[in-house]
């Protein structure tokens, strides 16, 4: 069988199929946040990951400085300071840290590390209707760990 006589196969080239998959991907990256909050507990995944990546930049920041950096919740419990700026939780979401009774920052409930890594400990959860995360530190090493929901 000579493979010149065939005709043209139908299919997809490699080119077409690439573009489709480009456009899947810039779909799902513009649909899943917008997903995510509409879940019911979509927000406080979200909280606990800025949470966890403030605290742990708070722990870097003392280490860096040499001196205690600490991360406080606001008076409300609608959103915590760190590394000199303050962040808003999501609108319905309640904050609490349980902690050392010692580790106030200016009347805020706070988790202070020290340069050599470890910190006062504490738990701070972030709750929204029936969802909530929890995210420890650890006062020996200032570990900065968040439980899966």
């Amino acid at each position: 069988m000579n493979i010149r006589g065939r005709g043209r196969q139908s299919g997809f080239t490699l080119v077409e199929l690439l573009v489709v998959l480009a456009i899947l991907g810039l779909a799902y990256g513009l649909v899943a946040p917008l997903l995510a909050r509409a879940l019911p507990g979509g927000d406080v995944g979200t909280a606990r990951r800025e949470i966890v990546s403030a605290l742990r930049e708070t722990r870097a920041a003392a280490a860096v400085d040499g001196a205690p950096a600490a991360f406080a919740l606001d008076a409300e419990g609608h959103g915590w300071m760190a590394a000199g700026r303050h962040v808003k939780a999501p609108a319905g979401m309640a904050l609490s840290l349980a902690g050392a009774p010692a580790a106030r920052q200016g009347g805020r409930d706070a988790i202070v590390f020290f340069p050599d890594g470890s910190s006062t400990g504490g738990r701070v959860t972030a709750r929204a209707g029936n969802a909530a995360a929890h995210i420890e530190v650890d006062w020996v090493t200032g570990r900065v760990r968040a439980e899966q929901p």
